[in-house]
């Protein structure tokens, strides 16, 4: 693949129906990455897309954005993290309780808490910063991201650039940390009250300025319940007449919990091409959410062309899996790939898009 030149903008985002990551040239040869996922060889995605082009990621890479520990964001970020040696990260500011413990759980050898693939990704990142830091006994990411926190700035007056997070609100903060409180409060209560009513309202939206335009990158952030939670608090603290987006990854694959038209009146600008990753386990999009988002959209491009693949019934297959999971879908062999290229200075809609492997218009 051809490497985007010094004055070319560029967004790339991938998904294999169970995972999304993004990987987005600011220009002049800066890269950042959001989330991760892994290719059928076992890679992050944004490792070999990035060596594939010809980058130095040791070098090229400046950011590393995890919106939250699910596991279809994180699969591979801590090895991306070591790679990218002068990266910074920026992590949620607000954890769930199975993440705080297991922070605890690190410093302490008594289990407090099984170790999923996400916490075990969460684990790799904290090695990395001990690794990196080590006259600092536990060291935090670069970043803890919350609503107005700015994780990366570059302030050449002819080149700007600026990845600003608009979420989560302060309000969110203090609920987990209520919740946590209420679950040491009482040590009883470790064991199967751990979620917090919906985890995605701890993911990091952020906003990506350029010379010409700025993305909204929508993360896993749902409506929310009140103007002080997810895409409600987003709009009542960051609307502006002056920083509307140009394009938009919708969030949590178009779910029906993540549709809220004031985002598309208030953040974004009028028919911005709109890019989802699908999700096969839930069927996401679903059909008349697509529908939605085309209303709003000047194009809406999906990372998979069918996200309802089942697998094929084998009679023995299916009497071991049973007794082992309880849900399951295919995915392809490699992540959709949509990407669009434009100059600096303009737009995506002046831009180029091209569509990999499984991903298509819609």
């Amino acid at each position: 693949m051809d490497r985007p030149d010094a004055e070319t903008a560029e967004i790339s985002l991938f998904g294999n129906g169970a995972g999304e990551c993004i990987v987005a040239h600011l220009g002049y040869g800066e890269w950042i990455v959001v989330d991760s996922l892994r290719n059928s060889q076992g890679e992050p995605v944004a490792k070999r897309y990035l060596e594939d082009l010809g980058c130095n990621i040791d070098r090229d890479v400046k950011l590393l954005v995890c919106t939250h520990w699910h596991d279809d964001h994180c699969d591979g970020i801590g090895e991306l993290f070591k790679l990218a040696s002068q990266a910074k990260i920026a992590v949620s500011s607000a954890m769930t309780v199975e993440e705080f413990l297991f922070h605890v759980q690190q410093c302490r050898s008594r289990l407090l808490i099984k170790e999923t693939s996400g916490l075990h990704e969460m684990a790799e990142v904290l090695e990395e910063l001990k690794a990196r830091y080590p006259k600092i006994p536990s060291p935090a990411p670069h970043y803890l991201a919350a609503s107005g926190i700015v994780v990366y700035s570059r302030e050449a007056a002819d080149r700007p650039a600026e990845v600003k997070c608009l979420s989560p609100s302060s309000q969110v903060q203090h609920d987990a940390k209520q919740k946590l409180g209420k679950v040491l409060a009482d040590s009883s209560a470790i064991a199967g009250r751990l979620r917090v009513p919906d985890p995605n309202l701890l993911s990091v939206a952020v906003r990506v300025k350029l010379p010409g335009c700025s993305l909204l990158l929508g993360a896993d952030v749902p409506t929310g319940a009140t103007e002080r939670h997810g895409w409600r608090s987003i709009i009542d603290e960051h609307s502006s007449a002056t920083h509307v987006s140009s394009l938009f990854k919708v969030s949590h694959h178009g779910s029906e919990t993540s549709w809220h038209p004031p985002i598309w009146d208030n953040l974004l600008c009028p028919n911005p091409p709109a890019l989802i990753t699908t999700f096969a386990r839930c069927g996401l999009p679903k059909d008349d959410q697509l529908s939605k988002i085309k209303s709003k959209a000047s194009a809406v491009y999906v990372t998979r062309a069918n996200n309802r693949f089942k697998p094929k019934k084998r009679r023995r297959v299916d009497a071991t899996m049973s007794t082992r999971v309880t849900n399951r879908t295919t995915t392809t062999a490699d992540p959709g790939h949509i990407r669009i290229r434009w100059p600096l200075n303009a737009t995506p809609h002046e831009g180029k898009v091209e569509l990999f492997d499984d991903a298509v218009q819609v």
